[in-house]
């Protein structure tokens, strides 16, 4: 289950709650079923899921067919971590009542985050065809489609969410994405250039569209959509990687270098990269003293997973800028 799926599935388990608590109707189940469905809710509210789980599986005990238990219990299982139990109780939920769209949602939400992509497409097309007039229907398939690298289907969902939503700078932002993937790069750039006219004060789009901006060649309005980020979000360290490194490119390399301190202070998600790219710069202006402490950061912050990362080479330039530090310190006693 990855950490960016997590807020989906909260808003998930609170939408099967209000769901569950309005279809409870006191002459459709047994006089025990209710009882202890009222303790599964209170043990709900304390936040006590096992307690909860307990409750309303007395209650499935004692009436089968209790939908609401079964949408209330798979929220507390989404609670619990426990996905495919919640799975097998919204399942059933559906089994006793197809009609519930937002239950398909949530399944959806479910096995999108378990990597169960096919599974999640039924459900979302299920759910749609339900309630075709939710955006966030149609943005979260997209979405899906484009983790699945289905580029057509993906900007086709995308463009079906902003014909429901035309304001939405994230979907503009969202469709962009594909586009730049498929090396649309012209359609991107309108989708970006509405995105910042939606909202001109959020850095994120100024951002994306800097980096668009670089790849086609337009480098000094790249630079100026780095600037506004930056103003925008001054403690966002990756901004001021991004436009080191194009700086670097530039050869505007004095420029780099403050651009590089700046991500590494603000402790950009890539700051070994930018401790390593700087000590390379340092180096090529001549600054080999300042050059050997940045090898050093780079090595020490680099995570195990980044494969990319020049580990071996670092190293050989760790141990050559000692050896030039130990033969300058020496020279300089002989003076």
């Amino acid at each position: 289950m990855t950490a960016a799926c997590r807020p989906c599935l909260r808003h998930a388990v609170a939408l099967a709650v209000l769901l569950a608590l309005a279809a409870v109707s006191p002459p459709a189940f047994a006089a025990d079923a209710l009882q202890w469905f009222a303790k599964g809710q209170q043990r709900w509210l304390a936040k006590d899921y096992k307690g909860a789980v307990a409750a309303f599986t007395n209650v499935l005990a004692a009436d089968p067919l209790f939908l609401p238990a079964y949408i209330v219990r798979g929220g507390c299982y989404i609670q619990l971590h426990e996905y495919d139990l919640a799975v097998a109780d919204f399942s059933q939920a559906l089994a006793i009542d197809p009609r519930q769209g937002d239950i398909y949602l949530i399944r959806a939400r479910i096995y999108r985050a378990q990597g169960a992509y096919r599974q999640a497409l039924a459900d979302y097309a299920t759910a749609l065809g339900l309630d075709g007039n939710k955006p966030s229907l149609y943005a979260e398939r997209g979405a899906l489609h484009e983790a699945m690298r289905h580029p057509d289907a993906a900007v086709a969902d995308y463009t079906a969410a902003l014909g429901y939503d035309r304001g939405n700078e994230k979907l503009y932002r969202s469709r962009a994405r594909v586009y730049i993937k498929t090396g649309d790069h012209a359609a991107a750039l309108r989708d970006l250039d509405t995105a910042v006219a939606l909202v001109p004060d959020a850095a994120a789009g100024y951002l994306e569209r800097a980096a668009l901006r670089a790849r086609m060649g337009k480098n000094y309005a790249a630079l100026a959509d780095y600037d506004r980020a930056a103003e925008l979000a001054p403690a966002d360290g990756e901004t001021y990687l991004a436009r080191a490194e194009l700086l670097h490119r530039l050869g505007q390399n004095y420029a780099a270098i403050k651009d590089y301190g700046l991500a590494i202070r603000h402790k950009a998600r890539r700051a070994h990269w930018a401790c390593y790219l700087l000590a390379r710069l340092l180096e090529d202006v001549g600054n080999a003293a300042a050059a050997l402490p940045a090898y050093r950061d780079a090595l020490a912050q680099a995570p195990p997973g980044d494969t990319l990362f020049p580990a071996a080479y670092i190293k050989q330039r760790i141990k050559a800028l000692e050896a030039l530090a130990t033969q300058r310190a020496a020279a300089k006693e002989d003076q």
